[in-house]
């Protein structure tokens, strides 16, 4: 799953791909943004090597899991010690895979939380739809946890600090960019100013209606007043 638009990434395809071609090469997903919301299995997949991580799914930040498939050998990058089956060195943060570990026993059926992020994702375009002049990015199948929108002629940074101020958070983009324009958005044909006009809206399954109210309130309040100001 692409972590700025939500769009669901064919891997199966492309194992299949990797496969008929007779590649000598391994099939890495990463499954951090599908992880405990779709139905991850690397035997389906096709995958050799997968990762996820623990705060995607309310665990804490530091933790995470690598799949290797059986049978499969990976040299280590580092050495120094026989931690990770001598994969890398050094003391693993128990606390943080003891959090990981809460974290997966809490999660609630797929199916039920996907219908009910589903229902916020809606609710949200259908109401900054009705504000007009806002461009969804994200494909409509992709995963409701992420929605990706431009608001023409105010930058996103611009926008972000003010839904910020009325504790609405949101962000510009992915967290690794360091604000930089999306490389995703330009590539999906967006124009410049549209890309740097990008916010990225991110559900969760702790998320309310009344949430997602406060979240277009925000940015109506947002495009008159920033807009306002430019005059």
């Amino acid at each position: 799953v692409n972590n700025e638009t939500g769009a669901i990434q064919p891997v199966q395809a492309a194992a299949k791909a990797v496969r008929a071609a007779g590649a000598d090469a391994l099939v890495h997903c990463d499954a951090v943004q599908a992880f405990g919301k779709l139905d991850v299995r690397p035997s389906l997949l096709g995958a050799d090597l997968l990762t996820v991580s623990a705060h995607k799914i309310h665990g804490p930040k530091g933790a995470g899991a690598l799949y290797v498939r059986r049978g499969m050998h990976l040299p280590p990058l580092c050495f120094g010690g026989g931690q990770e089956r001598g994969l890398r060195p050094g003391t693993e943060p128990t606390v943080a895979i003891a959090g990981f570990g809460a974290a997966v026993s809490a999660l609630p059926q797929t199916a039920e939380a996907l219908a009910h992020v589903s229902a916020l994702k809606a609710r949200c375009i259908e109401g900054l739809r009705a504000l007009g002049e806002i461009t969804v990015n994200s494909p409509a199948d992709g995963l409701p946890y992420i929605l990706n929108i431009s608001i023409p002629g105010i930058r996103s940074e611009t926008m972000l600090h003010f839904l910020e101020a009325r504790d609405v958070f949101v962000s510009s983009g992915s967290a690794c960019a360091k604000g930089a324009t999306s490389h995703v958005l330009r590539a999906q044909g967006l124009s410049p100013a549209l890309a740097d006009s990008a916010l990225r809206i991110s559900f969760s399954r702790e998320n309310t209606a009344e949430d997602v109210d406060r979240l277009c309130d925000g940015i109506r309040d947002g495009m008159q007043r920033l807009r306002r100001a430019r005059r």
